[in-house]
């Protein structure tokens, strides 16, 4: 009888253990976390997804007086003898930089009219590889040899 109390017992404990285990034998060896997930009925977020290195601001090159060249193009010249002349001209602009300015900057460059009678300063706008420049300036000369040069002063961003 102690026998069949043993195995009594055993069926017994057998039967209850299937019983509140739902008779999934996995469940029994699964992590802690999987229990919990499958009792739960809730699904676990993937870890975040890292987050993408913001674009780094662009670099542009920043010009100097010494990166341009101008040009007189002389467009009409009236002289009266010994008095000298009246010299109508328009800028040109080279440039001479290396490297690549900001595209949507605004630069004012500054220059000296060099060889007329009086000083003229004047100021030109350049964005990106376009500028713009009074269609027509003039000054006098002293005579009809006069040479006129363009030499840039300054240059800096408009703006700021």
């Amino acid at each position: 009888m102690v026998a069949a109390s043993i195995v009594g017992a055993f069926i017994v404990g057998t039967v209850v253990g299937i019983a509140v285990d739902g008779g999934d034998s996995d469940t029994a060896t699964a992590a802690p976390s999987e229990k919990a997930e499958e009792s739960s009925g809730a699904a676990v977020a993937p870890p975040p997804r890292p987050q993408p290195e913001p674009e780094p601001e662009p670099t542009y090159y920043e010009p100097t007086p010494e990166d341009y060249l101008l040009t007189i193009k002389v467009l009409e010249q009236t002289c009266f003898g010994s008095a000298g002349c009246n010299v109508s001209y328009r800028i040109e602009v080279t440039s001479l930089y290396l490297g690549e300015v900001d595209p949507n900057a605004t630069y004012e460059l500054t220059y000296e009219i060099q060889g007329g009678e009086d000083t003229r300063i004047n100021t030109l706008e350049i964005t990106g590889d376009r500028y713009s420049v009074d269609e027509q300036e003039m000054v006098s000369t002293p005579s009809e040899d006069t040479e006129l040069a363009a030499v840039v002063t300054d240059v800096s961003k408009r703006g700021l």
